[in-house]
């Protein structure tokens, strides 16, 4: 590094004793790798002279060790070379160049009051930093060299941030090195040193291919050891940051087989340890890493994002071998160390999720707690902190959860990066599920719905559908609040109609896993319109329940709905033919319920309904068997005497009068308490008549008076006596007969 100087204004310099500090910073690199020069001056050092150089460059390690900080700023001038010369500028009050910007240092200030304005300036492959201290006398006090470096190295990361290098000057610069390697008057050494800095220049455009080119033309050169040893380091990073870990890791591993700086070695630990972690080769980067830190330990002033980057992959590593507590160990150091709340944050997160693979509940809220507490976080780590503490909360403290869901939900609802959505979104799904245990059915309905919106935007089938069955059943609920009337009728039709949807993508894609979800979401939608009465949209998905799901454990209520829904739609209809078909199909299902489930409770009354459905399809031979399938299969049941008067009923129907005489006379015999007893007896009696037997349906009307004479049909017996005794022209006994009526 030229350390030469040509003054400007040396009489405004000599009147105020002024001095200047400057630090090249070249942006080629990451770090501040050249000399850092301290530079006095004061009126004896100009007689005679405009040109001078340095007694002698302190290196970085020297300042930051101190060594002779209190006398090493006195330098004897001496004639040098023209061309190598570096600006000096006295003040802020000095004409101000192209590219020269002044900035007043206030950290600077707290550390050496006299010191007022810094400026920053081009020069060579960089910028300088121009300190100007206000007072030349008191700068021979001595200085804390080590804080002063902190501020420069500060200075020069904002540097590279702020001012980038001006394309055209780069350019230049590019031809006037392509002319010098091309040039036959060049020496090797020559054209090395140009290949080097070309490329320091693709290095610094990150063009790294081109790097690795210039500096493996710079290797094929003669070159002094420093300038090789700067090559492997740069080879290194430039290999890693092209993602060519493998290679990388070899240019680390022989450049470590040269003399290095230990900043430089520091660093290609450091790089070989996140290369190796890329392969996977974690019993490696574990030594790098802690190699980097043992360097830490021998330079002292080293950027504590390294270090605290190295205990948090070191704490990764750890926890990836099934080593948790020493990994713990390594992320508490890693939020001690740690400049960065990301990187603070990124150690926590980590340990809360050892503390929750340990099922430690009390430590895994107490970590997020912590980071919570960061002031600066990131979106994505803020959201998932979130997400992650209220999942946790959902087992204990439901309150807790639903507020932290919350907070996440309202406030990155909106946010454009892609997790953060998705971490939302699962926020959502968190939402309905802990408003659905809690039945707080209006706020579960509006987190479903937004849930659903995020569901449908990932290819996750069933999600989807869980999420629907979810919002579906708190739909089915707040139609039962709303009871009756059109809002109660809009949430059904919003649940039947999820419900269905949840089984046409079953429909699509018969797969295993969606097969129970499938299942129940068609009970539910047939379920849902039998208990809202319409029976007509209840059929078809209970139709296709029970052909799709014979082995469901819901398959007998199903098939008991669709029955009853088949009956109760041919009730509601006024066609004949349409109603005919309903009860017929009616008939067969409550058939098919009474022979597959005899030992159900219900088994007799779907006999009887089968055989009154059948009556009302007009089907009366059907009808009369499903009757004795009754009387036969349940005699005991209250309805076998029901269904052997409706047997009598049917075969008198169809004029049978002696089978229907029969099925009376049994229905007498069996069933003398029957409340059927009086009727059957009196239908005896009318089918005697019909078979113009007339003394025994006489004799039968008597018993009927006889036996039951509180019955209205003694009444009717007495005349139907009367008026057979007129017909055979027994007028007094006829007369009698019908006094008696």
């Amino acid at each position: 590094m030229g350390s030469e100087m040509c003054i400007r204004d040396r009489e405004r310099l000599v009147q105020n004793k002024d001095a200047v500090i400057r630090v090249f910073v070249n942006l080629y690199s990451d770090l501040i790798t050249e000399a850092e020069v301290v530079i006095s001056l004061n009126a004896d050092n100009f007689e005679g002279t405009k040109k001078f150089k340095i007694k002698k460059e302190y290196t970085r390690k020297e300042i930051k060790e101190g060594k002779d900080s209190a006398n090493f700023l006195h330098f004897k001038p001496e004639e040098i070379d023209d061309e190598i010369a570096v600006k000096a500028f006295v003040n802020s009050q000095g004409d101000i160049k192209e590219n020269d910007f002044y900035f007043k240092n206030n950290e600077l200030i707290k550390l050496y009051p006299p010191a007022g304005w810094q400026k920053f300036t081009r020069f060579g492959n960089g910028w300088t930093i121009v300190f100007i201290p206000l007072k030349i006398g008191r700068w021979r006090e001595k200085v804390d060299m080590n804080e002063f470096m902190k501020i420069a190295e500060k200075n020069a990361e904002f540097i590279r941030g702020v001012f980038p290098i001006d394309p055209e000057k780069t350019k230049l610069l590019s031809n006037q090195l392509q002319k010098i390697i091309q040039s036959e008057n060049s020496t090797s050494e020559q054209r090395a040193n140009a290949y080097f800095e070309l490329g320091n220049i693709s290095f610094r455009d990150g063009e790294y291919r081109k790097a690795i080119a210039h500096y493996d033309n710079a290797k094929s050169e003669s070159l002094t050891e420093e300038i090789s040893n700067a090559i492997d380091y740069q080879k290194a990073i430039s290999l890693f940051r092209l993602g060519d870990y493998v290679s990388a890791i070899e240019a680390g591993n022989l450049a470590l087989t040269h003399k290095q700086s230990p900043d430089v070695e520091l660093q290609l630990y450091y790089i070989l340890g996140q290369s190796e972690l890329k392969m996977d080769r974690l019993d490696e980067a574990e030594k790098s890493f802690n190699a980097v830190l043992t360097k830490v330990n021998e330079i002292g002033n080293v950027d504590p994002e390294i270090i605290a980057n190295s205990y948090l992959y070191l704490g990764y590593i750890l926890s990836k071998t099934e080593r948790e507590e020493d990994s713990l160990d390594k992320y508490l150091k890693t939020v001690e160390n740690a400049s960065k709340d990301s990187t603070k944050a990124e150690a926590y997160l980590r340990m809360a999720k050892i503390y929750e693979k340990q099922g430690k509940e009390d430590k895994v809220i107490d970590t997020y707690n912590r980071l919570l507490e960061i002031g600066e976080l990131g979106e994505e780590i803020k959201a998932e902190a979130l997400y992650r503490r209220g999942y946790t909360y959902q087992n204990s403290d439901s309150s807790k959860a639903l507020e932290d869901f919350r907070s996440l939900t309202g406030e990155y609802s909106d946010s454009k990066a892609e997790t953060v959505r998705t971490i939302v979104g699962d926020a959502e799904l968190r939402l309905l599920n802990l408003y659905a245990k809690d039945e707080n059915i209006d706020e579960g309905i509006e987190a479903g719905e937004r849930a659903l919106k995020y569901v449908m935007k990932k290819d996750d089938k069933i999600l989807m559908m869980q999420v629907q069955y979810q919002l579906a059943s708190l739909y089915q609920e707040k139609a039962k609040l709303v009871q009756q009337g059109k809002q109660s009728q809009s949430y059904v039709n919003k649940a039947f109609e999820l419900y269905t949807t949840i089984y046409e993508e079953f429909e699509r894609q018969q797969t295993e896993d969606k097969k129970t979800l499938a299942s129940k979401s068609l009970f539910q939608a047939g379920q849902l319109a039998y208990q809202s009465g319409n029976f007509n949209l209840a059929i078809q998905p209970l139709e296709t329940f029970v052909k799709q799901f014979p082995e469901d454990k819901k398959s007998l209520i199903a098939n008991e709905y669709l029955a009853w829904s088949y009956f109760n739609n041919g009730e509601e209809l006024s066609r004949s033919n349409e109603k005919i078909d309903y009860y017929a199909k009616a008939s067969i299902q409550f058939e098919k319920l009474a022979s597959n489930y005899p030992e159900e409770i219900h088994a007799p009354e779907w006999w009887y309904q089968a055989a009154q459905s059948a009556n009302s399809a007009k089907d009366i031979s059907r009808s009369i068997a499903m009757y004795r399938k009754l009387t036969a299969a349940y005699p005991s049941h209250e309805l076998a005497d029901d269904a052997m008067y409706a047997i009598g009923s049917a075969l008198t129907d169809k004029k049978d009068y002696n089978s229907a005489i029969d099925e009376y006379e049994k229905l007498i015999g069996n069933y003398p308490e029957s409340d059927y007893i009086d009727d059957a007896t009196y239908s005896v009696g009318t089918c005697y008549d019909e078979l113009n037997n007339h003394p025994k349906a006489v004799e039968t009307y008597n018993i009927v008076m006889q036996n039951y004479p509180e019955s209205p049909l003694a009444a009717y017996s007495q005349a139907n006596i009367g008026h057979y005794y007129f017909c055979l022209l027994y007028t007094s006994d006829a007369a009698d007969e019908l006094d008696g009526v």
